[in-house]
């Protein structure tokens, strides 16, 4: 779940790079509020941990 969240909180992030702002320029008001489109593009990066487990247990 912690790795969910810091995945999606990375959205908004990498929004305002791809919009040419430099990072170390930005402020908080550039950046958007993160959004459940943060949530769902997370869960494409993250793989879950018991799932992980569930596979080395059974090799």
């Amino acid at each position: 779940m912690k790795n969910l969240v810091k995945a999606a909180s990375m959205g908004p992030l990498r929004e305002a790079l791809t919009q040419g702002f430099e990072i170390t320029k930005l402020k908080k008001e550039d950046m958007r509020p993160v959004t459940v489109k943060d949530f769902e593009n997370a869960l494409q990066e993250v793989r879950p941990l018991l799932t992980i487990l569930f596979f080395k247990c059974i090799r």
